[in-house]
């Protein structure tokens, strides 16, 4: 076994949250020498997401990759969704769990000249393919989305503050008012 590579699948799986517990059984597949093998990691803690990671063996040499997992999050209602996720979109197992429930992620991906971009990642219902797929929003679309977002915060804010000052002022006004019917029966 080429221990180099186990150590090397070991931290990859450890990056993208899968468990500790997989590492005996991933030793003896690599020990096996099948072209081809499969790990399952159950649902742990609060996750409702299981997963089916997917190794193949290069023809050229002993070494094993890691290539796609396949996730299953079962909802509390009993209802399943299902989805296959490529390794190099660096998705972790809680990420997929989030997907699953319906949020965005963002990531940094690479494009195919190996540069760097921002993505939010959303996991979307195909009807006609009757399948989960990965919609990417990214580049100018993604700065304008965040931009937004932050300039609709700045402005919840300033709605905020408009409050308290209106909320502030009649409190002042009332309390004059309070104070001149007071002076008015004290007076009297």
């Amino acid at each position: 076994m080429d221990t180099e590579n186990f150590e090397y699948l070991k931290k990859q799986l450890q990056s993208l949250g899968f468990s500790e517990k997989l590492f005996p059984e991933l030793e003896q597949q690599l020990l096996s020498g099948s072209k081809e093998f499969r790990l399952h990691q159950p649902k742990e803690g609060d996750s409702n997401t299981e997963a089916v990671l997917n190794f193949k063996r290069s023809e050229k040499n002993d070494r094993a990759f890691f290539n796609t997992f396949d996730a299953k999050f079962t909802a509390s209602d009993g209802t399943t969704k299902e989805h296959t996720f490529y390794r190099d979109k660096g998705i972790t197992l809680q990420e997929a769990d989030k997907l699953f429930s319906g949020e965005s992620i963002y990531k940094q991906l690479r494009n195919q000249q190996n540069e760097p971009y921002d993505a939010k990642l959303k996991l979307v219902y195909n009807k006609e393919q009757e399948k989960f797929t990965l919609k990417h929003t990214y580049g100018k679309s993604l700065q304008k989305e965040q931009e937004q977002l932050a300039k609709g915060k700045e402005e919840k804010k300033e709605q905020k503050q408009e409050y308290r000052k209106e909320r502030s002022a009649e409190k002042v006004i009332g309390n004059e008012k309070r104070n001149r019917s007071y002076s008015r029966s004290s007076a009297g």
